[in-house]
C-alpha cells in the first residue's frame, strides 16, 4: 500500500522539516515518515504543530502532544492520534525546487499501520467513529462533514470562541 503527502516549500523557498526528514537517505534524509490521522479531538494542537520552528526545535512540546515510538520506522508519530501509518519513502517529486510555496510530493510505501480497535466496525474503519479532519490548504480545514476555518501555528490558540465538535 502507498500514502503520499505533499509539504510545501518554507516562505524562503528551503525544504519544510518534513521533507528534510522524509527524502531518501542519499540526499540527507531519514527515507522514512509517518502519517497520524487528525481528528476533530486534535485538530487545534496539530494546528499549532503547523508554527514555523527552527530545525529541532520539537512541535510535540510546543503543541501539548504526546510524542509515539514508531515500531518499524525511526520517525515517532502523535500518540493521541487513532490512526497511524508508518512508511519509507518510495520517491521525492519536487515540482518547483526553492521556490517560495513550491509543491512537493513524497511518496511511500506503508511498512506498518496502527488503528485503534474502537474505529472499526466489521473489520473497516468506521468514518463516524474516526471524525477525521483534513487541511484543505493554507487555514482552510474539512471534517467529513463540513469545512473550517482555523489559523495556523500559535494562532490556532487564539481562535475565539474556541472550537468545539462536542468531542471529550
Amino acid at each position: 500500500m502507498s500514502l503520499l503527502f505533499c509539504p510545501v516549500n518554507n516562505r524562503d523557498g528551503s525544504e519544510k522539516d518534513s521533507l528534510r526528514n522524509a527524502k531518501p537517505q542519499s540526499e540527507g534524509g531519514q527515507g522514512e515518515f509517518t502519517v497520524s490521522v487528525c481528528t476533530e479531538k486534535i485538530v487545534q494542537r496539530i494546528a499549532v504543530a503547523a508554527e514555523p520552528l527552527p530545525f529541532g526545535e520539537s512541535e510535540f512540546t510546543l503543541a501539548g502532544l504526546t510524542e509515539r515510538r514508531s515500531r518499524v520506522v525511526a520517525p515517532s508519530s502523535v500518540a493521541e492520534s487513532p490512526a497511524v501509518f508508518e512508511c519509507r519513502t518510495l520517491q521525492v517529486i519536487r515540482l518547483a525546487a526553492g521556490q517560495a510555496g513550491g509543491g512537493n510530493i513524497v511518496v511511500g510505501e506503508v511498512v506498518h499501520a496502527w488503528i485503534d480497535d474502537q474505529l472499526l466496525t466489521d473489520r473497516a474503519v468506521d468514518p463516524a467513529r474516526l471524525r477525521a479532519v483534513a487541511r484543505m490548504g493554507a487555514e482552510s480545514w474539512s471534517t467529513t462533514r463540513d469545512r473550517f476555518e482555523l489559523p495556523m501555528g500559535r494562532e490556532a490558540l487564539k481562535a475565539c470562541p474556541p472550537l468545539d465538535f462536542g468531542v471529550e
